[in-house]
C-alpha cells in the first residue's frame, strides 16, 4: 500500500477547519488505495466522512460519509526525498520507480468540501440546462447518472449542514 502523507494547511484550508470545529463537526478520511477506472484514470481512492457531535456528550448526531478520488498528479515526494524534481528522464524505467516512491497526500476537509460544492452549484438547474452548462450531451445516460449524482450530493449537503454553515463554508472556500 501507497504511504500516505498529510500537507501543511494553506489559511484558507485552516479557516474551513477552523469553522468546521466551531460547527462541531469532525473530518476523517481514509485511503482505500490505488485504482483504474473504467475511463484508465489512474486515482487515489479515498473515503471521508464529516460527523456532526451534539455539544453536550459528545456523541454522533449525523454524518457525511462518500467516496473520493484524486489524480496522482496531487501525489508529493516523500518526507526528506532528494529532489522534489526528476532526477531521471521521463519515460526511463528509473524515473518510473522513482515516481512509484511518491506518497498519497491526505485531501484536506476544504478540498473535498469545495469539490462537493462545485459538483452541487448546477445540480438544481434543469438536466437539459445543467448538460449545457457543463457540455454534456442531454440524449446521454452516462449524463444522466452524473446529474443525479449531483443532485444526490445537494441533499446530503442540506441534510447535514444548516443553511448559514454552508453559506459561511462556500464563503470561505470562494476561488479556492
Amino acid at each position: 500500500m501507497r504511504r500516505v502523507i498529510t500537507k501543511t494547511f494553506s489559511d484558507r484550508e485552516q479557516k474551513v477547519e477552523d469553522a468546521l470545529v466551531e460547527m462541531g463537526v469532525t473530518y476523517d478520511v481514509a485511503y482505500l488505495g490505488e485504482r483504474e477506472d473504467s475511463e484508465k484514470w489512474k486515482h487515489d481512492d479515498w473515503m471521508f466522512q464529516f460527523v456532526r457531535n451534539d455539544g453536550a456528550f459528545r456523541q454522533p448526531v449525523a454524518a457525511m460519509r462518500q467516496s473520493y478520488r484524486t489524480g496522482t498528479g496531487h501525489r508529493k515526494p516523500p518526507p526528506g526525498a532528494l529532489s522534489p524534481r526528476p532526477p531521471y528522464r521521463p519515460g526511463t524505467l528509473a524515473h518510473e520507480d522513482w515516481l512509484n516512491t511518491f506518497c498519497a497526500v491526505k485531501p484536506p476537509a476544504a478540498g473535498v468540501l469545495g469539490s462537493l460544492f462545485v459538483d452541487a452549484s448546477g445540480a438544481e438547474s434543469t438536466f437539459e440546462d445543467w448538460c449545457g452548462d457543463f457540455g454534456y450531451d442531454s440524449d446521454s445516460i452516462k449524463a444522466l447518472n452524473i446529474y443525479r449524482a449531483c443532485q444526490q450530493i445537494v441533499l446530503d449537503l442540506r441534510k447535514f449542514f444548516a443553511r448559514g454553515q454552508v453559506e459561511q463554508l462556500e464563503q470561505l472556500l470562494e476561488g479556492y
